[in-house]
């Protein structure tokens, strides 16, 4: 079974990169009312004979359900997962960084009607730094003009920039602009070439007579 120790698993989630607020949580400290009752460990099917998905170990955070959250490793860092234990090898995967973790976990907690003000003081518990974006999204989304996207599809899009795990500092660009902008003429200069002029051509009156009856 692709599941860490139980006597590793807070070990193995610091290993991965989780912060002090989530290892909280995933040990059964609740950081927050809110989340008492969807974030919060030990995880109990992993270590009674569920089955785990195949693949690089895993370590879980809670249960919800018959739902296995955990954080695993990748060959390129991390991911969050979320699997059932009725069919453990279709996992979802949440996000690949916590932040982005957080944001499923909260747009799940704004379904169940929590009041605003305890959306905020749990996301101030866990660091959750995108919560006001993620609001402001949310409430465009539930008027928006036109065709309305399914919430998956709007939650996938809404992700990403949260979701991606930062880029090292050789790679990370500025800020792309609003609008694009138009490429900057560039005036190539070359040599100046000196016109020569061609010597006048005299001719005589015998070959212009002749030029003048051809």
């Amino acid at each position: 079974m692709s599941v860490v120790d139980a006597g590793s698993r807070i070990d193995a989630l610091v290993a991965l990169g989780a912060s002090a607020p989530l290892v909280r949580l995933a040990s059964g400290d609740c950081v927050h009312p809110l989340l008492r009752g969807a974030c919060l460990g030990p995880p109990f099917h992993s270590y009674h004979g569920a089955r785990a998905p195949q693949g690089a170990p895993l370590a879980p955070l809670w249960d919800d359900g018959d739902h296995v959250y955990a954080l695993r490793g990748t060959a390129t860092g991390r991911e969050f997962i979320r699997f059932s234990i009725e069919d453990p090898q279709s996992v979802d995967v949440l996000a690949l960084t916590e932040q982005g973790f957080w944001a499923h976990r909260f747009d799940f907690l704004y379904e169940t009607d929590a009041p605003l003000d305890d959306l905020r003081a749990a996301a101030g518990a866990v660091q959750f730094r995108h919560v006001e974006a993620y609001l402001a999204a949310r409430e465009a989304f539930e008027d928006p003009p036109g065709h309305v996207p399914t919430h998956r599809d709007w939650l996938t899009r809404t992700n990403p920039p949260i979701a991606r795990p930062p880029l090292a500092p050789c790679a990370r660009r500025g800020p792309r602009p609003i609008f694009p902008t138009r490429p900057r003429r560039v005036r190539l200069s070359y040599p100046r070439l000196h016109r020569v002029n061609p010597q006048p051509q005299h001719t005589t009156t015998k070959q212009t007579q002749r030029k003048k009856y051809i």
